[in-house]
């Protein structure tokens, strides 16, 4: 049996790389970046004597490497603190549009939508840093940071280009976007914090197991968000001949019909059969039944005496 397989963009594993979110810790940020956001909508709209609506986005973990290049460049960029001065360390990143929006119309201003992005002033820096001043609360509440804190740390804008240092170089980093709605203009914020600042355990998980039960949930909990290679197979018969002597470009005329029967493999063991067809655009596989596992023992080799 021959084995048919899709063009996969088949990259090596980056070690390097911040690990990837699973599912129960991607559906707790975005019930909290949810959180966030209702809460500050009101907050930014008074200041912006305007409704806003904030949406908030997928969370991206980011390797340190991966923040430094993502940052250095960015403006406005603000550096403050949740839960105080002491706190944990966020950076704020604004797209040039909507703080060229924001200082507007906080300064009373109507808020030209059309208006061309620009080098902030001094006083234009410190008007826009009480607005991003004020998420910090309503952050730190939504991402348990510091829940209910009352204090937050001044939010300074970063001048230079260097990124700021909100971790250590080996840690991760968080990136939360939220896409921002203030009538006619449209921007988005950044959140960057350090991953393990926010990271919290599944709901009745701790860290570390006290029991079997609870041990053996977290490990399903783990394997339901684990990917595996999934591979559509297809039989037929070629001369070893003709194999030996194939070359790129070559075509194999399978005689097998392009909407024909097929074996669906997982991690290189049959799972079920199905018939092969579209979906949407792309090659889709229709399950027609399982396939019962080989149970059957492997035969015992025996070495035979020499007569």
């Amino acid at each position: 049996m021959a084995t048919v397989a899709p063009s996969l963009d088949v990259r090596p594993y980056d070690f390097r790389a911040a690990p990837r979110l699973g599912v129960p810790e991607t559906a707790a940020l975005a019930a909290q970046q949810a959180e966030f956001a209702d809460a500050l909508q009101p907050i930014w709209g008074a200041r912006l004597r305007r409704p806003v609506k904030l949406q908030a986005g997928a969370a991206s973990p980011l390797s340190h490497a991966e923040y430094l290049q993502a940052v250095s460049n960015a403006t406005p960029r603000f550096l403050g603190a949740v839960g105080g001065t002491a706190g944990v360390a966020v950076l704020l990143v604004l797209t040039p549009e909507l703080a060229v929006f924001a200082v507007d119309r906080l300064m009373g201003g109507p808020g030209n939508a059309a208006a061309t992005p620009r080098p902030l002033t001094p006083l234009e820096q410190t008007v826009l840093g009480d607005l991003l001043q004020r998420a910090l609360v309503p952050l730190g509440t939504a991402l348990a940071i510091a829940p209910g804190a009352a204090a937050a740390g001044s939010v300074i804008m970063v001048t230079d280009d260097t990124a700021p240092p909100i971790v250590a170089s080996d840690e991760s980093v968080l990136a939360l976007p939220f896409d921002v709605e203030c009538g006619d203009v449209t921007g988005r914020l950044t959140v960057m914090v350090a991953r393990h600042a926010v990271h919290k355990a599944p709901a009745g998980i701790t860290s570390a197991p006290q029991s079997a039960a609870q041990a053996r949930e977290l490990i399903e909990r783990h394997l339901v968000s684990a990917q595996v290679p999934v591979m559509a197979c297809i039989g037929f018969q070629w001369a070893a001949a003709r194999l030996a002597g194939m070359r790129p470009g070559q075509v194999l005329d399978t005689g097998h019909a392009s909407r024909g029967a097929v074996e669906v493999h997982v991690n290189g063991r049959p799972l079920c059969a199905g018939m092969l067809g579209r979906q949407n655009g792309h090659v889709g596989v229709r399950v027609s039944h399982p396939i019962a596992p080989d149970t059957s023992e492997p035969p015992v080799l025996r070495r035979k005496r020499a007569p």
